[in-house]
């Protein structure tokens, strides 16, 4: 039975890195989290570390009403709610716990970005773009097989996903005034 709730969050905030990431995807969202409630006091990515850094980057726990947010008020967003078995959601919150038991252990993959847009797969250990965390964390979870390498999925690959519903569009800082 599907009883428990977890959410894909694709945003864009309009900052410089997330500009040309949607440039060369020619997608509308730059950025992929997942979250294990409604909240969205704790949405798990890879991204910037320190808000003013972008160079910065790896695991993070990012917050809707976290420093990001505040700065990048008018981030716009998609999330899609999914329907999970309980050992599902177990497995899920298992996977994600690994990460966050060592959070500096994980950094964002800069070649790894730029070498997707040439269709050239490099895994580095322990190096990470959102979508492919993502991804990974939710292969991992028996939740979604993709067919392709995480390496190569990109954020509008989480619209083919099966069992979504939208629970909503528009400014992040804007759901939960809905």
């Amino acid at each position: 039975m599907d009883n428990k709730v977890f959410y894909i969050i694709q945003t864009h905030s309009g900052t410089i890195p997330s500009r040309i990431i949607r440039l060369a995807t020619r997608y509308e969202y730059s950025h992929v989290m997942i979250s294990l409630d409604d909240s969205f006091s704790k949405m798990y990515s890879f991204g910037r570390r320190t808000v003013n850094n972008p160079l910065n980057g790896g695991f993070v726990v990012e917050n809707m009403n976290g420093e990001f947010f505040e700065k990048f008020d008018k981030t716009e967003c998609r999330i899609y709610k999914f329907k999970i078995t309980e050992e599902k959601y177990q497995l899920l919150v298992d996977t994600i716990a690994e990460y966050e038991k060592n959070p500096r252990k994980y950094n964002y993959d800069m070649i790894g970005l730029l070498l997707r847009f040439f269709k050239i797969k490099i895994k580095r250990k322990n190096h990470y773009v959102c979508s492919q965390f993502v991804a990974e964390v939710i292969d991992k979870s028996s939740i979604y097989k993709f067919n392709k390498p995480f390496e190569f999925v990109k954020p509008k690959d989480f619209d083919e996903l099966s069992n979504k519903e939208i629970a909503y569009v528009g400014r992040l800082k804007e759901y939960h005034l809905q």
